[in-house]
């Protein structure tokens, strides 16, 4: 039996400001009239693409694909991709989470200029390019509690 990824589908009219959410509410791409050539159905879908690490760096969450029913790639302006991250989460470093988007020909994730909202478990990004993307942060050092020994003798 094949598993289906759900995902959401949008249209998208080009002249129209747009705002498409992925089917979980994790991603959300805000689209400015005339970003797009021609009106499309724009698809954000939770996708394997890509490594759940690079270096120090910790994927948080998977990784979505965020693409067009016409093929383009390249937005004729700048889109902004919000990704939520869960509040709970203690094995990485909040304020390093940054918005990467994967390259395919070099097998890397490319980090993006991201700012991040602690208030409201949210990274946001202005993107020219729709491709896979991911949150990725560094991981948070070990925890480690220390007990005392007592030694008692008999």
């Amino acid at each position: 039996m094949v598993a289906l990824t759900p995902f959401h589908r949008q249209t998208v009219p080009r002249a129209e400001l747009a705002e498409v959410l992925s089917d979980d509410g994790t991603v959300r791409l805000v689209i400015p009239p005339n970003t797009l050539s021609n009106d499309a159905v724009v698809s954000i879908q939770q996708t394997g693409s890509g490594s759940l690490g690079q270096g120090r760096l910790m994927r948080v969450g998977p990784a979505y694909q965020v693409s067009l029913s016409t093929g383009q790639e390249a937005l004729n302006g700048s889109a902004f991709l919000y990704m939520y991250y869960d509040l709970d989460m203690d094995r990485v470093l909040t304020p390093t989470l940054r918005i990467h988007r994967w390259d395919a020909v070099g097998q890397t994730w490319v980090p993006l200029a991201s700012t991040v909202d602690g208030g409201q478990s949210m990274v946001r990004a202005e993107v020219n390019h729709l491709s896979v993307f991911a949150l990725f942060g560094e991981a948070a050092p070990a925890q480690r509690l220390h007990l005392p020994v007592v030694v008692k003798r008999f």
